[in-house]
């Protein structure tokens, strides 16, 4: 009897010193998903024009803006030929130990690449600060030309995304991860 009980508390202690480890030094951050808002763009097209001035000028931070297929011109005159791509990411921080700051951006496209003109990191809209023990959502966004593209290739662009993300913390340093957006189910389309 006595050598069950052992063997029992040792096996509990095994197994909530690997749950410790994992959550706070091998995965202490998760980052998912939560939704994505495909939206046209309000604005005239002087104002999208505006942008393409100053991106074609490079009056913009090259930290924070990833140009994807713009080269000089905007393909269209018409503002309704255009979206904005709002993907919400939900970080949660598992570690007991420390704060992290969540950064990321889009790496790679599968799907109608030259859909994508331009987007922006996480930290460029609002840097990712999780606390200890918290959670948190950020955007990234994403602006590209749909032409007469149907909602479903524009779900398909966005399924075809793959976002690259790190989070760093003092004492554990940088971690890095993928995130794939092949499963996400609410995608929202407004036109």
């Amino acid at each position: 009897m006595k050598k069950t009980t052992k063997i029992i508390m040792s096996i509990l202690f095994i197994l909530s010193m690997s749950i410790i480890v994992y959550y706070n030094f091998i995965s202490p951050v998760k980052i998912v998903v939560t939704d994505v808002k495909c939206q046209n763009w309000d604005a005239t097209f002087e104002s999208i024009q505006a942008f393409a001035t100053n991106y074609r000028n490079g009056d913009y931070d090259k930290n924070t803006t990833i140009i994807h297929n713009f080269n000089e011109m905007l393909p269209s005159k018409d503002p309704k030929e255009y979206m904005t791509i709002y993907i919400t990411l939900k970080g949660t921080n598992r570690c007991l130990f420390e704060p992290y700051l969540v950064d990321g951006f889009i790496s790679k496209m599968k799907n109608h690449k030259d859909m994508a003109l331009y987007s922006f990191t996480l930290s460029d809209v609002e840097p990712m600060q999780l606390l200890r023990s918290s959670e948190r959502e950020g955007q990234l966004v994403l602006d590209v030309f749909i032409g007469n593209r149907s909602n479903e290739e524009i779900k398909k662009f966005v399924q075809g995304l793959t976002i690259w993300t790190t989070n760093k913390g003092k004492f554990f340093g940088e971690q890095k991860a993928i995130v794939q957006l092949d499963d996400v189910e609410k995608i929202y389309i407004e036109r």
